[in-house]
């Protein structure tokens, strides 16, 4: 598969979402994983899972019009991440904000998609993933390159847009939505 060695440093990282999101709500399934001992929870939601695979694009090189690891900007990020998931999404920011349902910003979960305003140009221009917290992963600038920021700083609470969830039903259900002894499928 060609997205697997994505896959895999997702997973790697799942601790450290975990550490920024505080997400877990049931008791620790924790796994050991080698002489670092990442904590990973098998418990994980499918807008988590996109969470993730966003955190794994943390510190890639901004480059404007770009969709890959060699560089990407802000659209081609969230494009790239839900890609890897089987998910299309449009290029550009303000196609992309035409997609999934609007979310109120307190409902926001782990993997949707955070909007703003008037960033370089006016109207929709800036997208980011929110993975928990009041915070999220974006293609921020070519001096900055992919970062996490928060939802309170200034600059984004001033541009704030909206927030719209992706339809993930589409996806393979993630271990935690399971049945005890239901296999994945």
């Amino acid at each position: 598969m060609k997205h697997s060695w994505l896959r895999a440093s997702a997973a790697a990282i799942a601790a450290t979402v975990l550490a920024i999101t505080h997400v877990r709500s049931e008791p620790d399934t924790s796994v050991s994983s080698g002489p670092a001992s990442a904590a990973v929870d098998r418990r994980l939601g499918r807008g988590q899972y996109l969470a993730q695979e966003a955190l794994s694009y943390r510190g890639a090189r901004y480059a404007f019009g770009g969709n890959g690891r060699n560089g990407l900007d802000c659209s081609g990020l969230t494009q790239s991440v839900a890609r890897a998931w089987g998910l299309m999404l449009p290029r550009t920011s303000t196609a992309q904000y035409k997609r999934g349902r609007p979310v109120p910003r307190d409902k926001m979960v782990p993997g949707d998609l955070v909007f703003f305003k008037n960033t370089y140009k006016r109207g929709i221009s800036h997208v980011g993933i929110y993975i928990g917290e009041g915070r999220f992963l974006h293609a921020a600038s070519r001096r900055r390159g992919v970062i996490v920021s928060s939802l309170s700083d200034p600059y984004y609470l001033n541009r704030w847009a909206g927030a719209r969830r992706l339809d993930l039903t589409q996806l393979p259900p993630a271990e935690a939505e399971l049945e005890p002894d239901e296999p994945p499928g």
